[in-house]
Protein backbone atom coordinates (compact mmCIF):
# COMPACT_ATOMS: atom_id res chain seq x y z
CA UNK A 1 0.00 0.00 0.00
CA UNK A 2 1.25 3.82 -0.76
CA UNK A 3 2.25 6.17 2.38
CA UNK A 4 0.37 8.20 1.36
CA UNK A 5 -3.23 8.53 -0.33
CA UNK A 6 -6.69 5.79 0.00
CA UNK A 7 -5.99 3.00 1.23
CA UNK A 8 -7.97 -0.52 1.19
CA UNK A 9 -8.37 -3.33 2.60
CA UNK A 10 -10.48 -6.52 3.49
CA UNK A 11 -10.45 -7.11 7.48
CA UNK A 12 -12.66 -10.44 9.05
CA UNK A 13 -14.44 -10.28 5.38
CA UNK A 14 -15.40 -7.11 5.30
CA UNK A 15 -14.08 -3.86 3.19
CA UNK A 16 -11.79 -1.22 4.88
CA UNK A 17 -10.57 2.37 3.97
CA UNK A 18 -8.67 5.15 5.36
CA UNK A 19 -7.42 8.31 4.18
CA UNK A 20 -3.23 8.65 4.80
CA UNK A 21 -2.06 11.91 4.95
CA UNK A 22 1.14 14.00 6.60
CA UNK A 23 0.08 15.53 10.27
CA UNK A 24 -3.51 13.74 9.55
CA UNK A 25 -5.22 11.00 11.72
CA UNK A 26 -5.95 8.05 9.94
CA UNK A 27 -9.57 7.19 11.17
CA UNK A 28 -10.79 3.82 9.44
CA UNK A 29 -14.01 3.39 7.75
CA UNK A 30 -15.67 0.23 7.30
CA UNK A 31 -18.73 -1.59 5.21
CA UNK A 32 -21.08 0.85 3.28
CA UNK A 33 -19.39 3.42 3.99
CA UNK A 34 -16.20 2.07 2.35
CA UNK A 35 -17.40 0.75 -0.82
CA UNK A 36 -18.61 4.06 -1.79
CA UNK A 37 -15.71 5.77 -1.01
CA UNK A 38 -13.99 3.17 -3.19
CA UNK A 39 -16.60 3.58 -5.82
CA UNK A 40 -15.23 7.39 -5.82
CA UNK A 41 -11.63 6.28 -6.35
CA UNK A 42 -13.11 3.94 -9.37
CA UNK A 43 -14.44 7.10 -10.77
CA UNK A 44 -11.41 8.77 -10.29
CA UNK A 45 -9.97 6.57 -12.78
CA UNK A 46 -12.26 6.59 -15.49
CA UNK A 47 -10.03 8.85 -17.96
CA UNK A 48 -7.28 6.28 -17.54
CA UNK A 49 -7.03 3.71 -20.27
CA UNK A 50 -5.90 0.63 -17.71
CA UNK A 51 -5.65 0.21 -13.94
CA UNK A 52 -4.42 -2.76 -11.79
CA UNK A 53 -6.28 -2.40 -8.64
CA UNK A 54 -5.16 -5.10 -5.63
CA UNK A 55 -6.68 -5.82 -2.33
CA UNK A 56 -5.35 -8.88 -0.73
CA UNK A 57 -5.96 -11.95 -2.72
CA UNK A 58 -8.32 -10.24 -5.27
CA UNK A 59 -7.16 -8.29 -7.57
CA UNK A 60 -8.53 -7.27 -11.11
CA UNK A 61 -8.16 -4.42 -14.03
CA UNK A 62 -10.07 -1.55 -14.77
CA UNK A 63 -9.68 -0.97 -18.38
CA UNK A 64 -12.09 2.23 -20.11
CA UNK A 65 -12.90 1.70 -23.52
CA UNK A 66 -15.43 4.52 -25.34
CA UNK A 67 -16.01 1.52 -28.34
CA UNK A 68 -19.40 -0.57 -28.80
CA UNK A 69 -20.06 -3.24 -30.72
CA UNK A 70 -17.09 -5.45 -32.91
CA UNK A 71 -14.28 -2.74 -32.23
CA UNK A 72 -15.44 -2.81 -28.51
CA UNK A 73 -14.87 -6.65 -28.20
CA UNK A 74 -11.28 -5.91 -30.26
CA UNK A 75 -10.29 -3.07 -28.15
CA UNK A 76 -10.75 -5.53 -25.58
CA UNK A 77 -8.83 -8.58 -27.27
CA UNK A 78 -5.95 -6.19 -27.34
CA UNK A 79 -5.64 -4.50 -24.18
CA UNK A 80 -6.09 -8.41 -22.48
CA UNK A 81 -3.62 -10.29 -25.13
CA UNK A 82 -5.67 -12.69 -26.53
CA UNK A 83 -3.82 -14.07 -30.23
CA UNK A 84 -7.13 -14.45 -31.88
CA UNK A 85 -10.71 -13.74 -31.14
CA UNK A 86 -13.28 -14.83 -34.10
CA UNK A 87 -16.22 -12.37 -34.87
CA UNK A 88 -18.66 -15.36 -33.93
CA UNK A 89 -17.23 -15.20 -30.23
CA UNK A 90 -19.84 -13.26 -27.87
CA UNK A 91 -18.79 -12.04 -24.43
CA UNK A 92 -18.83 -15.22 -22.54
CA UNK A 93 -16.57 -16.73 -25.20
CA UNK A 94 -14.07 -14.23 -24.73
CA UNK A 95 -14.11 -14.72 -21.08
CA UNK A 96 -13.77 -18.41 -21.82
CA UNK A 97 -10.70 -17.93 -23.78
CA UNK A 98 -9.08 -15.81 -21.10
CA UNK A 99 -9.50 -18.51 -18.20
CA UNK A 100 -12.22 -20.12 -16.38
CA UNK A 101 -11.95 -18.50 -12.98
CA UNK A 102 -11.91 -15.19 -14.73
CA UNK A 103 -14.87 -12.72 -14.26
CA UNK A 104 -15.43 -9.60 -16.61
CA UNK A 105 -18.21 -7.37 -15.82
CA UNK A 106 -18.92 -4.85 -19.10
CA UNK A 107 -21.04 -1.57 -17.80
CA UNK A 108 -21.84 0.75 -20.31
CA UNK A 109 -21.54 4.37 -18.75
CA UNK A 110 -23.79 6.99 -21.10
CA UNK A 111 -21.09 10.22 -21.46
CA UNK A 112 -23.55 13.52 -20.73
CA UNK A 113 -23.30 16.03 -23.22
CA UNK A 114 -22.21 19.16 -22.57
CA UNK A 115 -25.44 21.05 -23.29
CA UNK A 116 -27.73 18.07 -22.06
CA UNK A 117 -30.90 19.33 -19.80
CA UNK A 118 -29.53 18.17 -16.74
CA UNK A 119 -30.47 17.91 -13.00
CA UNK A 120 -30.23 21.72 -12.09
CA UNK A 121 -32.16 22.71 -15.44
CA UNK A 122 -34.95 20.42 -14.58
CA UNK A 123 -35.56 21.57 -10.88
CA UNK A 124 -35.77 24.83 -12.03
CA UNK A 125 -38.68 24.24 -14.48
CA UNK A 126 -40.08 21.72 -12.06
CA UNK A 127 -40.10 24.82 -9.24
CA UNK A 128 -41.54 27.44 -11.32
CA UNK A 129 -44.32 24.80 -12.71
CA UNK A 130 -45.17 24.08 -8.92
CA UNK A 131 -45.65 28.04 -7.63
CA UNK A 132 -48.07 28.08 -10.48
CA UNK A 133 -49.83 24.98 -10.03
CA UNK A 134 -49.90 24.69 -5.99
CA UNK A 135 -49.53 28.86 -5.27
CA UNK A 136 -50.57 28.42 -1.23
CA UNK A 137 -48.27 25.82 -0.93
CA UNK A 138 -44.61 25.76 0.67
CA UNK A 139 -42.38 23.97 -1.91
CA UNK A 140 -38.63 22.35 -0.48
CA UNK A 141 -36.26 20.82 -2.65
CA UNK A 142 -34.49 17.31 -1.35
CA UNK A 143 -36.72 16.15 1.26
CA UNK A 144 -36.23 13.30 3.04
CA UNK A 145 -39.19 11.20 3.57
CA UNK A 146 -39.03 9.56 7.58
CA UNK A 147 -36.37 11.01 9.27
CA UNK A 148 -33.48 9.72 10.40
CA UNK A 149 -31.20 6.93 9.12
CA UNK A 150 -33.78 6.59 7.00
CA UNK A 151 -33.98 10.23 4.96
CA UNK A 152 -30.70 9.41 3.98
CA UNK A 153 -31.96 7.21 1.33
CA UNK A 154 -35.16 8.59 0.70
CA UNK A 155 -34.77 11.82 -0.78
CA UNK A 156 -37.42 13.44 -2.78
CA UNK A 157 -36.61 15.71 -5.61
CA UNK A 158 -39.21 18.01 -4.27
CA UNK A 159 -41.56 18.35 -1.83
CA UNK A 160 -44.70 20.38 -2.07
CA UNK A 161 -47.01 20.98 1.12
CA UNK A 162 -50.40 22.37 0.47
CA UNK A 163 -52.95 23.79 2.82
CA UNK A 164 -54.56 20.13 2.79
CA UNK A 165 -52.46 17.82 0.78
CA UNK A 166 -48.91 17.25 0.19
CA UNK A 167 -47.38 16.53 -3.17
CA UNK A 168 -43.78 14.65 -4.11
CA UNK A 169 -42.16 14.81 -7.40
CA UNK A 170 -39.54 12.72 -8.64
CA UNK A 171 -37.76 14.45 -11.76
CA UNK A 172 -35.64 12.34 -14.30
CA UNK A 173 -33.32 15.05 -16.71
CA UNK A 174 -32.06 13.81 -19.78
CA UNK A 175 -29.07 11.96 -18.83
CA UNK A 176 -30.82 10.45 -15.34
CA UNK A 177 -31.45 6.69 -15.64
CA UNK A 178 -34.91 5.01 -14.62
CA UNK A 179 -33.44 2.24 -13.10
CA UNK A 180 -34.62 3.55 -9.27
CA UNK A 181 -37.58 5.35 -10.73
CA UNK A 182 -40.31 2.59 -9.98
CA UNK A 183 -39.26 2.08 -6.12
CA UNK A 184 -38.95 5.75 -5.49
CA UNK A 185 -42.37 6.52 -6.56
CA UNK A 186 -43.52 3.63 -4.27
CA UNK A 187 -41.94 5.03 -1.46
CA UNK A 188 -43.28 8.58 -2.59
CA UNK A 189 -46.96 6.98 -2.71
CA UNK A 190 -46.86 5.46 0.82
CA UNK A 191 -46.43 8.78 2.18
CA UNK A 192 -48.10 11.49 -0.44
CA UNK A 193 -51.20 12.86 -1.29
CA UNK A 194 -50.58 13.30 -5.04
CA UNK A 195 -47.28 12.16 -6.85
CA UNK A 196 -45.68 13.48 -10.25
CA UNK A 197 -43.13 12.08 -12.15
CA UNK A 198 -41.29 14.81 -14.25
CA UNK A 199 -39.39 13.13 -17.25
CA UNK A 200 -37.25 15.14 -20.08
CA UNK A 201 -39.00 15.18 -23.20
CA UNK A 202 -41.37 12.35 -22.17
CA UNK A 203 -42.74 10.68 -25.16
CA UNK A 204 -44.00 7.09 -23.79
CA UNK A 205 -44.47 6.28 -20.06
CA UNK A 206 -42.49 3.17 -18.68
CA UNK A 207 -45.03 0.31 -18.21
CA UNK A 208 -43.39 -0.25 -13.84
CA UNK A 209 -44.94 3.24 -13.63
CA UNK A 210 -48.47 3.53 -11.04
CA UNK A 211 -51.59 4.31 -12.73
CA UNK A 212 -51.93 7.31 -10.40
CA UNK A 213 -48.87 9.16 -11.08
CA UNK A 214 -48.53 12.07 -13.02
CA UNK A 215 -46.23 12.44 -15.83
CA UNK A 216 -44.82 16.25 -16.53
CA UNK A 217 -42.78 16.54 -19.65
CA UNK A 218 -39.67 18.86 -19.19
CA UNK A 219 -39.59 20.64 -22.53
CA UNK A 220 -35.98 21.83 -24.06
CA UNK A 221 -36.84 25.38 -23.75
CA UNK A 222 -38.07 25.14 -20.17
CA UNK A 223 -41.38 24.80 -20.30
CA UNK A 224 -43.45 22.38 -19.25
CA UNK A 225 -46.57 19.69 -20.40
CA UNK A 226 -49.02 17.70 -18.24
CA UNK A 227 -48.89 14.60 -20.13
CA UNK A 228 -51.65 12.60 -17.54
CA UNK A 229 -53.12 13.97 -14.49
CA UNK A 230 -52.07 12.67 -11.35
CA UNK A 231 -54.91 10.74 -8.99
CA UNK A 232 -55.29 10.57 -5.27
CA UNK A 233 -53.34 8.01 -3.19
CA UNK A 234 -55.99 7.48 -0.15
CA UNK A 235 -54.27 7.25 3.43
CA UNK A 236 -55.42 7.20 6.95
CA UNK A 237 -56.14 10.20 8.37
CA UNK A 238 -54.21 9.08 11.94
CA UNK A 239 -50.50 9.15 10.08
CA UNK A 240 -47.88 11.33 11.42
CA UNK A 241 -44.77 12.12 9.55
CA UNK A 242 -41.34 12.63 11.38
CA UNK A 243 -42.08 16.25 13.33
CA UNK A 244 -38.96 17.09 15.80
CA UNK A 245 -38.51 16.25 19.56
CA UNK A 246 -38.82 20.51 20.00
CA UNK A 247 -41.55 20.85 17.61
CA UNK A 248 -43.81 18.17 19.72
CA UNK A 249 -42.69 19.78 22.88
CA UNK A 250 -43.59 23.22 21.78
CA UNK A 251 -46.84 21.56 20.09
CA UNK A 252 -48.12 20.45 23.90
CA UNK A 253 -47.47 24.33 25.25
CA UNK A 254 -50.93 25.66 26.21
CA UNK A 255 -52.50 22.11 27.78
CA UNK A 256 -52.57 22.61 31.70
CA UNK A 257 -49.38 20.35 33.32
CA UNK A 258 -47.76 20.10 30.09
CA UNK A 259 -44.49 21.74 30.87
CA UNK A 260 -44.45 18.58 34.03
CA UNK A 261 -45.56 15.86 32.12
CA UNK A 262 -42.85 16.39 29.21
CA UNK A 263 -40.17 16.52 32.03
CA UNK A 264 -41.36 13.86 33.52
CA UNK A 265 -41.80 11.50 30.27
CA UNK A 266 -39.42 9.01 30.25
CA UNK A 267 -40.17 7.51 26.51
CA UNK A 268 -38.74 10.17 24.79
CA UNK A 269 -39.55 11.00 21.51
CA UNK A 270 -41.41 8.07 20.82
CA UNK A 271 -43.57 9.19 23.87
CA UNK A 272 -44.35 12.57 22.59
CA UNK A 273 -45.79 11.42 19.51
CA UNK A 274 -47.32 8.24 21.22
CA UNK A 275 -49.88 10.85 23.28
CA UNK A 276 -49.75 13.70 20.25
CA UNK A 277 -51.51 10.47 18.18
CA UNK A 278 -54.36 9.92 21.08
CA UNK A 279 -54.88 13.81 21.24
CA UNK A 280 -55.24 14.10 17.28
CA UNK A 281 -56.48 10.72 16.22
CA UNK A 282 -57.56 11.11 12.35
CA UNK A 283 -56.24 14.74 12.57
CA UNK A 284 -52.45 13.52 12.55
CA UNK A 285 -51.84 13.88 8.84
CA UNK A 286 -53.20 17.45 8.70
CA UNK A 287 -51.01 18.14 12.02
CA UNK A 288 -47.90 17.22 10.18
CA UNK A 289 -48.70 18.96 6.92
CA UNK A 290 -49.36 22.26 9.16
CA UNK A 291 -45.95 21.64 11.13
CA UNK A 292 -43.99 20.87 7.72
CA UNK A 293 -45.60 23.60 6.33
CA UNK A 294 -44.39 25.89 9.58
CA UNK A 295 -41.21 24.56 9.66
CA UNK A 296 -39.98 25.27 5.96
CA UNK A 297 -41.94 28.48 5.56
CA UNK A 298 -39.03 30.61 5.56
CA UNK A 299 -36.61 28.76 3.43
CA UNK A 300 -39.43 28.36 0.76
CA UNK A 301 -40.07 32.70 0.59
CA UNK A 302 -36.71 32.81 0.79
CA UNK A 303 -36.28 30.42 -2.32
CA UNK A 304 -39.28 31.91 -3.97
CA UNK A 305 -38.40 35.60 -3.80
CA UNK A 306 -34.75 34.68 -5.03
CA UNK A 307 -36.53 32.63 -7.92
CA UNK A 308 -38.81 35.49 -9.01
CA UNK A 309 -36.31 38.32 -8.60
CA UNK A 310 -34.56 36.15 -11.45
CA UNK A 311 -32.36 33.86 -9.31
CA UNK A 312 -33.28 30.64 -10.45
CA UNK A 313 -30.00 28.88 -8.52
CA UNK A 314 -31.51 29.29 -5.11
CA UNK A 315 -34.98 27.45 -6.34
CA UNK A 316 -32.97 23.58 -6.11
CA UNK A 317 -30.07 24.15 -4.57
CA UNK A 318 -29.72 22.03 -1.45
CA UNK A 319 -29.19 23.87 2.09
CA UNK A 320 -29.47 21.97 4.72
CA UNK A 321 -28.46 22.68 8.87
CA UNK A 322 -28.79 25.31 11.12
CA UNK A 323 -26.51 27.45 9.93
CA UNK A 324 -28.90 29.40 7.09
CA UNK A 325 -31.79 29.48 9.67
CA UNK A 326 -30.67 32.97 9.83
CA UNK A 327 -30.79 33.85 6.55
CA UNK A 328 -34.49 32.73 5.51
CA UNK A 329 -35.05 34.53 8.94
CA UNK A 330 -33.72 37.95 7.97
CA UNK A 331 -34.76 37.66 4.14
CA UNK A 332 -38.55 37.74 5.87
CA UNK A 333 -37.69 40.24 8.08
CA UNK A 334 -36.33 42.66 6.10
CA UNK A 335 -38.99 42.38 3.16
CA UNK A 336 -42.05 41.06 5.14
CA UNK A 337 -41.78 42.80 8.19
CA UNK A 338 -42.30 39.22 10.31
CA UNK A 339 -41.14 35.91 10.14
CA UNK A 340 -44.43 34.05 9.99
CA UNK A 341 -45.20 34.71 6.38
CA UNK A 342 -47.51 31.92 5.24
CA UNK A 343 -48.53 29.89 8.76
CA UNK A 344 -47.64 29.75 12.30
CA UNK A 345 -46.51 26.47 13.79
CA UNK A 346 -49.52 23.99 15.25
CA UNK A 347 -50.18 23.40 18.32
CA UNK A 348 -52.23 20.59 20.17
CA UNK A 349 -54.08 22.44 22.35
CA UNK A 350 -56.27 23.57 19.57
CA UNK A 351 -57.37 20.12 19.26
CA UNK A 352 -57.19 18.50 23.10
CA UNK A 353 -61.04 17.92 23.95
CA UNK A 354 -62.19 19.38 27.03
CA UNK A 355 -60.69 18.66 30.53
CA UNK A 356 -58.14 16.97 28.99
CA UNK A 357 -55.33 16.26 31.83
CA UNK A 358 -52.11 14.24 31.72
CA UNK A 359 -51.43 11.09 33.12
CA UNK A 360 -49.85 11.22 36.40
CA UNK A 361 -45.77 10.48 36.42
CA UNK A 362 -43.63 10.07 39.16
CA UNK A 363 -41.30 12.76 38.78
CA UNK A 364 -37.44 12.20 37.43
CA UNK A 365 -35.22 10.68 40.94
CA UNK A 366 -32.55 13.97 41.36
CA UNK A 367 -28.82 13.08 40.33
CA UNK A 368 -26.84 14.96 42.19
CA UNK A 369 -23.85 15.87 40.74
CA UNK A 370 -19.96 15.76 41.58
CA UNK A 371 -19.92 19.33 43.43
CA UNK A 372 -23.02 18.73 45.65
CA UNK A 373 -21.63 15.28 46.53
CA UNK A 374 -18.46 16.65 47.63
CA UNK A 375 -20.00 19.11 50.08
CA UNK A 376 -22.37 16.79 51.61
CA UNK A 377 -19.43 14.86 52.48
CA UNK A 378 -17.08 17.74 53.42
CA UNK A 379 -20.14 19.20 56.10
CA UNK A 380 -20.32 15.44 57.26
CA UNK A 381 -16.76 15.95 57.99
CA UNK A 382 -16.16 13.03 55.54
Amino acid sequence: MAKEGEQFWIEDGELCHKTVRMFKSKEVSRGEKALRRFERELEAYLNKADVEFSIGDFSFRYINVERYGKTLKEELRQRLQIPFLPDTHSYYDLIDDIAPLTLISFHKRKIPKAEAFDAKKAKVSVFGWLLKKYPQAVIIPEFGIGGGSYAKTSIVDMAVFDTKRMIFVEIKAENDTYARVAKQLEISALNADEVWLAIYEAKSIPKEIHENVGILSLLGNGKTKVIRKAKPFKHDGAWVGHIWTNEWQDAFSGIKGHSKWVKNQREGLEGLVSMGLKILGKKARQFTIDMWRARYQNEFVWRRDHFLDGDTEKAHVKRGGQRNEYDYWKHCKDRYGTSSVLCCRPVLSDHAPTGFQFPNIEPRPTVKTFLQIAKERKANGL
